[in-house]
């Protein structure tokens, strides 16, 4: 179920949204008790529109886990988003999730809350396919590391987003405070 649970996870971040749902049901069937797994279910199951079968998912990890900040951020993303989306809005909008999960993602931050808002930040990366949205998750990721002084997360993060969009000018300026000299489209 790892194996699988790994390729479900490369196929998100490619953007193969059904794949993904396809094995990550497989690897399901194989051991039902990965939260993260079904997190990532329910997320999905979200995504396409289906909202009752999600919940489902993300119902079983609160009940297993009650105070697990994780699914406390997810089932804010599910409220927030069954309030002010229809699911027909919702299905195939590859990018919807990812927009919801950025913006509960800097709630937490604006809040103080670094590490829930890097993990919110990191999950959106998941459902998000435009290169440059990629690239400013990556370095809010690495904003949140730095502000809990993770040095070198903060900077690999930092690095992450430059891959993605080389002339991203507060990657650059970031990694300058850590003593890089970073040119521009590097």
């Amino acid at each position: 179920s790892l194996l699988l649970h790994q390729m479900g996870l490369t196929e998100l971040m490619v953007g193969n949204f059904e794949d993904a749902r396809r094995t990550f049901e497989r690897a399901y069937d194989l051991c039902s008790k990965n939260h993260e797994r079904r997190i990532l279910l329910g997320l999905l199951e979200f995504h396409f529109g289906n909202f009752d079968k999600g919940m489902v998912y993300l119902d079983g990890v609160r009940a297993e886990d009650p105070e697990s900040p994780a699914i406390h951020s997810v089932i804010d993303i599910v409220n927030f988003v069954k309030a002010n989306f229809n699911p027909e809005d919702v299905k195939g909008l590859s990018n919807v999730l990812g927009h919801c999960l950025n913006r509960l993602a800097w709630r937490n931050v604006q809040g103080g809350k670094y590490e829930v808002g890097g993990h919110v930040y990191g999950k959106a990366i998941n459902f998000c396919t435009e290169k440059v949205s990629k690239a400013k998750l990556y370095y809010n990721i690495g904003v949140c590391e730095a502000r809990m002084g993770n040095k070198k997360p903060a900077m690999a993060s930092f690095f992450r987003s430059l891959d993605l969009l080389p002339n991203f000018a507060p990657a650059v300026s970031a990694l300058k405070k850590f003593g890089f000299e970073v040119p521009y489209g590097i």
